[in-house]
This record gives structure tokens, C-alpha cells and sequence, in this order.
């Protein structure tokens, strides 16, 4: 458990790293569509991703969720998950993967605060944000996977 906390911190601050340098650089996001998922599924069986549309130089839209690794059904539209994730605290992923793309958009940076009883999905999607953001800094819009941090 503690290598994987080490690996996440190593791969967090290396794409916060990559993202500094390229604001520094006065690097604008490049228009386009931009994927980015995890390499493979977490315990529960879920993959998540996200897919951001640049225009103008902005994030117009963004989409995050998990996809099901055995059914292909997201998160956000399980019913049954959402009812046993917001009754033990409070949320389930039908709000918080749109909060969390509302504050992307609002943002427009991929450091976004955690959001209260879905910590882990709040990592995952920053994780995700930072990887995608640096796609977009490139204008690479080919479809891409980063290491599941679980």
C-alpha cells in the first residue's frame, strides 16, 4: 500500500512538474478532442477517464467517469452503485463526476478541490486532468492511458 502511495506522489508531482513548465513557457491548450484513461481497472472493476474538448485555446466540455471492465456500463448510470455510494457518504458519482467537470470548466486548470466522501475519484480525476492538459499543451489528440494509481 505504501509503494502505491509513493508511485501516485511520483507520478502526481511529475505531470505537476511537466504542467509548470509549459505555463511558464506561455504554452496555450491547443483545440481539439483529448482522451486519456487508466491503464486498466480499479477493484471495483471500473476504468475512469476523461475526454476534453479545447476551443478557442479553452476547455468548451469535458466528460469523467469509469467505465465498467465487465459490462461497459459507466459508474454515473449504476443505479445500485449510486444508491450504496451516497448512503455511506453522502455522494455518488451521478454528482460528483459532474461537479468535478464543472470546476475543470470554471477553472480551466486541472487542480480542482476534492470533493467531500469521493477523495479517491477526486485524485483519479486530477490525475487524469494533468495528463490531458499536457496532451492539449502538445495538440496531441491521439488516444492515451496512464497507470491506474490503485
Amino acid at each position: 500500500m505504501k509503494l502505491k502511495r509513493v508511485m501516485l506522489f511520483v507520478l502526481t508531482l511529475g505531470l505537476a512538474l511537466g504542467l509548470a513548465s509549459l505555463s511558464a513557457l506561455g504554452m496555450v491548450l491547443q483545440d481539439g478532442v483529448y482522451k486519456v484513461a487508466f491503464d486498466k481497472p480499479d477493484s471495483f472493476g471500473y476504468k475512469a477517464f476523461l475526454e476534453m474538448t479545447v476551443q478557442g485555446g479553452r476547455i468548451e466540455s469535458a466528460v469523467f467517469d469509469y467505465v465498467s471492465s465487465q459490462d461497459g456500463s459507466l459508474k454515473s448510470e449504476d443505479p445500485s452503485y449510486e444508491q450504496a455510494m451516497k448512503s455511506k457518504v453522502g455522494v455518488g458519482p451521478a454528482e460528483y463526476t459532474k461537479e468535478l467537470v464543472k470546476e475543470l470548466l470554471a477553472l480551466q486548470k486541472p487542480q480542482v478541490d476534492v470533493v467531500a466522501g469521493a477523495t479517491q475519484s477526486s485524485s483519479d480525476f486530477e490525475l487524469l486532468a494533468r495528463a490531458a492538459f499536457k496532451k492539449a499543451y502538445n495538440g496531441d489528440t491521439t488516444e492515451s492511458t496512464i497507470p491506474q494509481p490503485n
